[in-house]
C-alpha cells in the first residue's frame, strides 16, 4: 500500500503517455540541460519510481562517489515521502534498496567495452541483473554518436532484443541516460568523482 501510494502520486508519471513508461520497450534516451537545473534529481526520481515498481536499477556515475549518489536517492525519497505524507519511510526504503546497484567510473576511463564487461559480470555472476541502466555524467561535447550507438547496441546484445528504456537526463557537457534490461538483486560498487563545465542549452533526443 505504501509503495502504491508513492507510485500513483509520483508526478513523473504525468510525463509518460501511458502513465507508466516514459519510453517504449527497447527505447534509449537522454535529456540535456545546463548545470544546476535538476537533471540528477529528475533521474533519481525516475529510478526510485522504478524501484517502487519492483524493477532493478543500475546507476552508473561518472562524476560522484557512491556515497554522494546514495545521498541523492535518500534525499529525493525523503522529500517525496514527506510531500505525500507517507508513513513508515524507513521500512519502505529498506524494501526498495535491494532493487538498486550503484557503480562508479572515472569519466575518462568509461567506454562501451568497459561498460559491457562490468555489466556482463554483474549479470553472469548473479550479483545484479538490471531492468534499467542510468549513466550519469557522460560527456556530450562534442556529441559522440559512436559511443551512444555502442551503448544502444550493448543493451540489445545483453537483452537479446528484449529490454526497454524508462528514463533519461543530462547536460551538453554532462549527460545522463537510461535504458532498461532484464531483472534481479542489489549491492554497491565504487570509484570516484569528476567535474563538468560551463552551462549549455537544454535539448532532448531519442535514439
Amino acid at each position: 500500500m505504501l509503495k502504491n501510494d508513492l507510485i500513483l502520486r509520483n508526478p513523473i508519471r504525468l510525463l509518460a503517455p501511458n502513465g507508466k513508461d516514459m519510453l517504449p520497450d527497447g527505447g534509449f534516451g537522454a535529456i540535456t540541460a545546463r548545470a544546476g537545473v535538476g537533471k540528477t534529481a529528475f533521474l533519481v526520481q525516475i529510478a526510485l519510481n522504478s524501484q517502487l515498481e519492483g524493477k532493478n536499477v543500475l546507476h552508473i556515475s561518472l562524476e560522484d562517489p557512491v556515497k554522494k549518489v546514495d545521498l541523492w536517492y535518500k534525499e529525493v525519497f525523503r522529500l517525496l515521502a514527506e510531500q505525500y505524507h507517507v508513513q513508515q519511510i524507513n521500512q519502505l526504503w529498506e524494501t526498495i534498496l535491494p532493487h538498486r546497484f550503484i557503480m562508479t567510473f572515472r569519466a575518462e576511463s568509461f567506454s562501451v567495452p568497459v561498460f559491457d564487461e562490468r555489466l556482463s559480470g554483474l549479470i553472469d555472476q548473479g550479483i545484479f541483473s538490471p531492468q534499467m541502466v542510468i549513466i550519469d555524467g557522460l560527456s556530450f561535447e562534442p556529441p559522440d554518436r559512436d559511443l551512444l550507438t555502442g551503448l544502444k547496441l550493448s543493451r540489445r546484445r545483453i537483452t537479446s532484443g528484449a529490454g526497454s528504456l524508462s528514463a533519461p537526463t543530462g547536460t551538453k557537457h554532462r549527460m545522463e541516460t537510461a535504458f532498461r534490461l532484464p531483472c534481479h538483486r542489489s549491492s554497491i560498487c565504487s570509484k570516484r568523482r569528476s567535474s563538468f563545465s560551463r552551462p549549455a542549452r537544454k535539448s532532448m533526443f531519442f535514439l
